[in-house]
């Protein structure tokens, strides 16, 4: 089966196994080296996507699925104002991820920043309860939530950087 769908703003064709999910296709046509299949369960999270603008994991997505889908790895959003945003909120209070935490962490940071105006405390721990990470507190990361979406306030308010 063809399909087309948008990966990191590219255009992707390709021809599929209606039967493939989106996590084996990322990693064995080598589109996104952050995406890791542990469970293939979807209750890791480690294989999370943004999939037209909703946090996803990659192993619970048919290829069927993914036609005219966006698609967002962790490689798109290093591209983005929110990563670095992300990255600044992680060195102020000493958050460090592992390999295989980092992206789906980070993309759940993103998802936050870009759908709620104003998080509740409950949003946050909802959304980042996607990921079963374990090197990391989740009070640690919860915090670094809470900062990110202020750094976002200062920087729609002219003060970026301060």
């Amino acid at each position: 089966m063809n399909i087309q769908f948008i990966l990191n703003g590219d255009d992707i064709q390709m021809t599929v196994d209606p039967a493939d999910r989106l996590a084996d296709l990322l990693k064995r046509k080598s589109l996104a080296d952050s995406v890791h299949v542990n469970c293939g369960l979807g209750s890791c999270g480690r294989c999370m996507v943004i999939c037209n603008g909703r946090p996803a994991n990659a192993c619970m997505i048919p290829a069927f699925q993914l036609r005219n889908a966006e698609i967002i790895t962790y490689e798109g959003l290093v591209q983005t104002p929110e990563f670095l945003l992300i990255e600044k909120a992680c060195a102020q209070h000493g958050l460090e991820l592992c390999q295989f935490c980092k992206p789906s962490v980070y993309l759940l940071l993103a998802v936050l920043l870009e759908q709620h105006n104003r998080p509740s405390g409950d949003d946050i721990r909802q959304l980042l309860s996607a990921v079963n990470c374990r090197c990391s507190a989740s009070e640690d990361i919860f915090t670094v939530a809470a900062a990110v979406y202020h750094l976002k306030e200062g920087r729609f308010n002219g003060h970026a950087g301060k």
